[in-house]
Parts: structure tokens; C-alpha cells; sequence
């Protein structure tokens, strides 16, 4: 029989105040009536649980500039992957001193004035690799360790 609690009192199908039937039907209704309260408060803490151990996402990238000469940005996936990136690479874009950058990710290359670090660079209106030594990154011939390694 289907039970509805109403101002205290249990009211059945038939509308009879009272009818409180057998006492298991009741004890099933009681425990049916606190398992949304439950499962609310599971739900509650577990979000709460989730949203102070969840660590916020970090971008690899690291924001640079282009030095004071500018840079040639190069295409070294098209037509022909060379060993590594470098001049032998499709010449792509020039960009202007003081031109915003992401470095997303670093590779060892060709050696261009005394450093081999190429960073693969987004920049307004494209992307490709740029020898490091013409990249204000503040990390002259070497890697930046907070920055992802090209898979190259």
C-alpha cells in the first residue's frame, strides 16, 4: 500500500487517517524518507571534498616576448621533417621586436649563437619553432624546466 506523510499523520490510498498498517510497511517508509536527505549530504561532501583537493589546471606555456632584433618563426613539419628544428626549416613568418609570445613547448636544436634551445612559439596569427636566442624567456641555453619538452 502506498503511504503519504502528510501534517504527521500517515495518510493511505484510501484517504483513512491512521491506517498505519503493519509496523515493517512503516519502517520501510521511514528509512525510504531519509534516503534522499542521505544521499543529498553524500553528494554535498563529496563536492565539497572534490573542490578543495582538486588542484587547478597549470598551463606548460610560458609568456615571452621577442628580443630586440626580431626572430624568423619556422615550419619544421612541412613538407619534410629535418633531424632536428632549425634554419634548414620552411621559413614561415618574421616577427617584430617586442612581439608577445606563449612558448609551449622546447626542443634541442640546430645551434644558433651559442645556444641549441628552439622553442615551438604560438603567436598572433600562427605558430612554429624559434631559436631560443631570440626569445626573451630569461633562460638563455637552457630548458625551461616548467615547460614541456617538444614531442618532435
Amino acid at each position: 500500500m502506498f503511504r503519504i506523510k502528510r501534517h504527521d499523520r500517515d495518510v493511505s490510498r484510501s484517504g483513512r487517517a491512521g491506517d498505519r498498517g503493519d509496523a515493517a510497511a512503516g519502517a520501510t517508509a521511514r528509512r525510504r524518507s531519509r534516503v534522499p536527505a542521505r544521499l543529498a549530504a553524500v553528494v554535498a561532501v563529496g563536492a565539497t571534498v572534490l573542490s578543495l583537493t582538486a588542484a587547478p589546471a597549470h598551463a606548460s606555456w610560458h609568456a615571452a616576448n621577442v628580443g630586440g632584433s626580431g626572430v624568423n618563426v619556422r615550419d619544421c613539419y612541412h613538407p619534410t621533417k629535418p633531424p632536428w628544428p632549425g634554419t634548414s626549416c620552411r621559413l614561415q613568418a618574421t616577427l617584430a621586436p617586442g612581439t608577445a609570445v606563449h612558448v609551449v613547448c622546447q626542443y634541442v636544436g640546430e645551434l644558433v649563437n651559442g645556444d641549441t634551445i628552439w622553442d615551438y612559439i604560438v603567436y598572433p596569427g600562427g605558430e612554429g619553432y624559434a631559436a631560443d636566442y631570440y626569445i626573451d624567456t630569461h633562460t638563455t641555453w637552457y630548458r625551461m624546466p616548467w615547460v614541456d619538452e617538444c614531442d618532435y
